[in-house]
């Protein structure tokens, strides 16, 4: 059970090391080895549902509560012994069914304090429930008619009042003018889903695309000081920063600056991003720079167990709605190994050790991108035009640009996971593994020496030479929103599978997203049209992959009755 973070990773001995002569070695005297032993004892100390986590895994006493393997599930099956080994419930396994001890409050307020925020909570289910309790948030947030900033004494800005002398945004005149958010194109469909539990309608915001490669790059404060002049009643904006390619805006601070002036709050979707601003080469994270609400996965780039992450908010207002909000929509038997994972990260990144394996990530990271770029393979952030782009990309980020390679990264896949190597994300442009504190020097080798091998392989058996992104980036956007009806009413209607060329004029029910560039041409509630339908044939013929469609091949689509 103490399988913790007890050894610097990247041990790797003899000339066939990779990455020998450029790299931090970990520690080979005993007095590193005992220094960093201490550091990794006081990172358990300061981490209490971790602490409490391995404290019970100890324990063989017996328990009379839930969940119902006991922890003895081995006894009966060894395969459901494997499968149950590790966990642990919060009540009645890190601390009492009350919560006598407060393990998982204390944690959580560890947390706001390390990230910056009056308030934070734990969620089991990843940023897909984080998500939804920060867009709750931040309507109770609206409707309670509190700024963003405490120092500032004003009021959200709310539609006019009603006749009634009731404001509409407390429900006056809800039903003519809904409320509403700007939410970037981009943003994860669990975002979708949290506007139709919250009642808020999504007031569209386009990033730029690079001409280059089809990539949606970041967003800038005039874009969207643009679109808030042209809807004052929005309650604020829900950005991606970064994105799932690594890309960021380079100016998040002048738009929470602009969004406070205006009296509106800003929520960031950071799921990729629980490492930044722990070492001095990353970026700082949203919420330094000035976010409301940051929502992130530790589980993505952190050594978390799956489905670990947490929601913060910037001020003691959010954080007295966060909390009704996450206690409405998160389980109430989480799995204490999750918990617990986040707790230990949290203490891992505010350490001088966390601070040391990010180092030597940056470093694994940088000798990848250096070969791949020896071997002539182009990188996302190599083939982004930069005078074009308002983007940065995050350093620990690998984005392999096949199709600029003239390979098929489909094709490189199928070769990867034949050597059991399969990567994060693959389609016909881009590959993207994801390297973490977690992996080796001789790991990342062999990752090197095979993403080359394959690429090379693909390309010499393709010829495809071809950017199937930029294809993919004109045909997004060709395509402009219309709304057929609210989100919310799309998601609870009824709906039917019709042939796609009959479905011009109906509405959708359903997203399709070509990626790249990852930017839906169709979210439920919007009027399919002609362009729609040509978007979505340049698409499919370019071989990009439709994601969310029930019918990958988009030969139907579903639309409300």
């Amino acid at each position: 059970p103490s399988r913790g973070f007890s050894a610097p990773v990247g041990q790797q001995d003899g000339k066939s090391d990779f990455f020998a002569s450029k790299l931090p070695r970990p520690a080979r005297s005993s007095a590193k080895r005992a220094k960093f032993q201490g550091i990794v004892m006081q990172t358990r100390l300061d981490a209490g549902l971790l602490r409490a986590y391995l404290g019970f895994r100890a324990s063989n006493a017996p328990v009379w509560t839930i969940p119902g393997h006991k922890g003895r599930a081995a006894d009966i099956d060894c395969g459901l012994g494997a499968a149950t080994e590790a966990d642990v419930p919060l009540y009645g396994g890190l601390d009492t069914v009350g919560l006598a001890h407060g393990h998982l409050e204390a944690a959580e307020r560890a947390a706001a304090a390390t990230w910056g925020a009056e308030g934070c909570r734990f969620l089991v289910n990843g940023s897909t429930s984080a998500n939804h309790a920060a867009i709750l948030a931040m309507t109770r947030a609206h409707f309670d008619g509190g700024h963003p900033d405490p120092q500032r004494n004003c009021t959200i800005v709310s539609d006019e009042a009603d006749g009634s002398g009731r404001d509409a945004a407390l429900g006056g005149s809800t039903a003519q003018q809904p409320l509403s958010v700007v939410v970037q194109r981009t943003a994860h469909r669990s975002v979708l889903t949290g506007l139709v539990l919250a009642g808020l309608d999504p007031v569209w915001l386009s990033p730029e695309i690079c001409s280059n490669t089809g990539v949606p790059l970041g967003v800038t404060e005039a874009q969207l000081a643009k679109v808030v002049a042209a809807r004052p009643s929005t309650i604020g904006a829900i950005l991606v920063e970064p994105g799932y390619l690594g890309t960021y805006s380079t100016g998040l601070s002048g738009i929470a600056r602009m969004l406070h002036d205006e009296g509106k709050l800003l929520c960031v979707d950071s799921a990729w991003a629980p490492h930044l601003g722990f070492h001095p080469e990353l970026p700082p994270h949203a919420l330094a720079q000035g976010a409301d609400l940051m929502v992130t996965s530790f589980h993505k780039t952190l050594p978390a167990v799956s489905g670990a992450a947490a929601v913060f908010a910037r001020t003691g207002l959010l954080a007295q709605h966060l909390d009704p909000s996450v206690d409405a929509l998160t389980t109430t038997s989480p799995p204490g190994a999750a918990l617990a994972s986040i707790d230990g990260c949290r203490a891992l990144v505010d350490s001088p050790y966390g601070s040391e394996l990010l180092g030597e990530l940056l470093s694994r990271v940088n000798r990848l991108k250096e070969a791949l770029r020896i071997a002539g393979v182009p990188l996302l952030e190599d083939s982004v035009d930069q005078q074009q782009s308002v983007a940065r990309f995050d350093p620990t980020k690998v984005v392999v640009h096949a199709s600029g390679f003239g390979a098929s990264g489909i094709d490189v896949e199928r070769r990867l996971r034949s050597v059991d190597m399969p990567v994060e994300l693959a389609d016909n442009d881009f590959l993207v593994p994801i390297i973490s504190i977690c992996d080796s020097n001789a790991a990342v080798e062999r990752l090197a020496t095979e993403l080359i091998t394959g690429l090379r392989q693909s390309s010499a058996d393709q010829r495809l030479g071809r950017d199937i992104g930029a294809i993919d980036a004109w045909s997004w956007a060709s395509v402009t929103p219309e709304a057929g009806c609210s989100l919310r009413d799309a998601f609870f209607r009824p709906a039917i599978a019709v042939p796609l060329e009959t479905s011009v004029g109906r509405i959708a029910a359903e997203t399709v997203c070509p990626y790249p560039p990852g930017i839906p041409v169709l979210v439920p509630g919007e009027r399919i049209t002609q362009s729609t339908l040509n978007a979505v044939a340049a698409a499919v013929k370019s071989g990009a992959r439709l994601a969310y469609a029930s019918d990958p091949s988009c030969t139907t689509i579903r639309v409300l009755r």
